[in-house]
């Protein structure tokens, strides 16, 4: 056990390089993890299991979170 704080820690870090497009394609093609298929059975209306891609995963989240708006925009008229 330390008696004294670390003197050799960075205080800062360099900047992650930028990703290729095809680093994002590759990303985006990957199955959702399971946290984002946690949030993605919360949404309101959510009828999808969690056998999708990422991208695919987003584009529904969108497609439900503009329902849902679009649901509370008419209970407020």
């Amino acid at each position: 056990m330390r008696t004294e704080p670390r003197t050799d820690c960075p205080t800062t870090l360099p900047d992650l390089p930028e990703p290729t497009p095809e680093e994002i394609l590759e990303q985006a093609m990957l199955p959702v993890n399971d946290l984002s298929c946690s949030y993605l059975k919360m949404f309101p209306g959510s009828n999808k299991n969690c056998a999708i891609t990422q991208k695919e995963c987003y584009e529904y989240t969108i497609q439900l979170a503009e329902a849902e708006l679009l649901r509370l925009e008419k209970s407020f008229q």
